[in-house]
């Protein structure tokens, strides 16, 4: 029999009642609504991003090919693809490059924006730190090894389109990256990545890289 010490059920109690989903009232240009968690003070999509226009109605180009993909990398243009498809043929996991993320046109809904890397740590430590929060954050399926998803927060497996040739899709099942808007350098900027360990990896990566894009409100 699992025994629960007083200080497992105080911590576990206090991320309950700090995170809440609520209705899909987001929609962003696509037309694509979503549902929203409040994490302690922040409030977050509960599912990724997969819009295709930019805040003022333009299209954000469709790399799917290797030459359309290498076209984005050379002219450090924006540009998205997927990793995944429904049963009917849509698009249902969308990666983008960082110039998709941080064109001045908006990829976010009004009022909500792509998360720096200050506010992710602030939610990953809000989640017991690195060692801990990616079990916390991950789905309970889809992954090779699933998380238990504690915070409500539902991340899934997308995979990433790298940055350089051949510019191929991998780790559909097993990774997830999401973009931060915080520059390292010139050609990299910081995510969030997890696997198939429990632990949140924060790390560099290309900005012609195809990742995943997590948005977070406004403040207020």
């Amino acid at each position: 029999m699992k025994i629960f010490t007083y200080s497992t059920l105080i911590a576990a109690v206090s991320i309950i009642l700090c995170a809440a989903v609520f209705p899909g009232d987001i929609r962003d240009a696509s037309g694509n609504t979503y549902q929203t968690i409040k994490i302690a003070d922040q409030t977050w999509m509960a599912s990724d991003l997969k819009t295709n226009k930019f805040r003022n109605g333009d299209g954000i180009p469709y790399a799917r090919s290797f030459d359309a993909w290498e076209k984005a990398v050379r002219e450090k243009t924006p540009a998205y693809c997927c990793s995944k498809r429904d049963i009917y043929g849509n698009c249902s996991k969308y990666l983008y490059n960082w110039y998709a993320v941080t064109d001045p046109r908006g990829i976010a809904p009004e009022g909500w924006h792509v998360p720096s890397l200050e506010e992710w740590n602030e939610l990953v430590n809000h989640l017991g730190g690195k060692m801990k929060a990616g079990n916390k954050l991950k789905s309970k399926s889809g992954w090779v090894r699933n998380g238990d998803n504690e915070s409500g927060f539902n991340a899934k497996p997308t995979g990433i389109r790298k940055g350089f040739d051949p510019y191929k899709i991998e780790d559909v099942n097993s990774n997830l990256e999401y973009w931060t808007t915080t520059e390292v350098n010139s050609k990299n900027a910081y995510h969030i990545g997890m696997n198939y360990k429990d632990r949140v990896f924060i790390y560099r990566e290309y900005k012609t890289s195809g990742i995943a894009v997590r948005c977070i409100k406004d403040n207020e």
